[in-house]
């Protein structure tokens, strides 16, 4: 994807608030995209800390999410069935390595589905520019963008690092939202930073 200007200044600039909503152990377990979701998110988070930009984490009422759990344990044992047949990979190593030693960051509890009703006052702080990562892309990420760019913020969606239990949806909402948001994949910023090699 070529993004254009605007966005790209966005990015390389550090001109944004990057936000993450429901980034919980029990959703990550849930959703469909585990290695991509894992490896987008890391990269985020060491990009925005060496970058000094703004972020913010929200976790949003349990009663609006709707997937099913399933333990990281179960997927992971499906996996090691498929390793004991092929072998795992370089890449799904790093991933189970990287997977111990993952923390999600200390999150602000909402009372509504909007990051912005629990807010108040502190939304003079954000930037214009918002970019946003989590759970679930087609209710509470879509949701949110929905209002930040009602609200007069340009939100930005990266799309590998936000998923959802069910990988239809997920699409589908990625394609609604690129009407009324930039969606980009975390490749697009790698490739803006210099990080693509």
């Amino acid at each position: 994807m070529v993004l254009g200007k605007e966005a790209a200044n966005i990015i390389s600039e550090g001109d944004f608030t990057f936000i993450e909503i429901n980034c919980t152990p029990e959703r990550f377990e849930s959703c469909f995209s585990k290695m991509e979701f894992f490896n987008a998110y890391h990269y985020m988070r060491e990009l925005i800390k060496k970058m000094s930009v703004q972020s913010f984490s929200y976790i949003l009422p349990d009663s609006i999410y709707r997937g099913k759990s399933v333990e990281f344990r179960e997927h992971m044992q499906n996996k090691n069935r498929i390793y004991s047949e092929r072998g795992a990979t370089e890449m799904e190593r790093n991933f189970e390595r990287n997977f111990r030693n993952f923390t999600m960051n200390p999150s602000t509890k909402c009372r509504s589905m909007s990051i912005f009703n629990s807010m108040g006052e502190g939304i003079q702080g954000f930037r214009k520019n918002v970019i946003f990562t989590g759970f679930n892309t087609e209710a509470d990420i879509m949701y949110n963008v929905m209002i930040a760019a009602d609200l007069g913020f340009l939100p930005v969606v990266l799309s590998d690092c936000v998923s959802s239990p069910w990988e239809m949806r997920h699409f589908n909402a990625l394609e609604m939202m690129s009407r009324f948001s930039y969606v980009i994949d975390t490749r697009d910023v790698m490739e803006l930073m210099g990080d693509h090699a």
